[in-house]
């Protein structure tokens, strides 16, 4: 048989509660001039909390700062996927533009007119922009 629910409870906590003092200790483990002892005060609001309570604190903190990376990450990723996807739209425009041709083989010199139209009139507007 295995352990009743309420002593399982109680392991997933205790692991969970390790984790997050193993995190805490890590973190402070490069820190020099830091104490790991609760009870050493520092002046600091911090100390009228449990060891325990300012490691779930500092874990919530870092879970925050991780969270508003994985935002800002997947924000640029969209941003960038947009862009590519606005590229390679202009570019496909321009490749049909290009390949037109006339019933005898020729090509089409109004799509290459447009092309030359639109980049002189970006040029312009670069220039009266400066």
């Amino acid at each position: 048989m295995g352990k009743p629910k309420k002593e399982v409870k109680n392991v997933a906590w205790d692991r969970k509660k390790n984790a997050i003092l193993r995190e805490y200790r890590k973190m402070h483990k490069g820190k020099k001039g830091i104490s790991l002892n609760p009870n050493h005060n520092q002046g600091n609001t911090n100390d009228n909390k449990t060891f325990f309570k300012r490691a779930m604190h500092e874990y919530e903190r870092r879970k925050a700062i991780k969270e508003e990376r994985k935002l800002m990450k997947e924000a640029k990723k969209k941003e960038r996927e947009e862009a590519l996807r606005k590229y390679t739209e202009k570019k496909r425009e321009n490749f049909k533009k290009l390949s037109q041709k006339t019933k005898w083989g020729q090509p089409v010199m109004r799509g290459r007119m447009e092309i030359l139209l639109e980049k002189i009139q970006k040029s312009v507007a670069n220039d009266a922009v400066k």
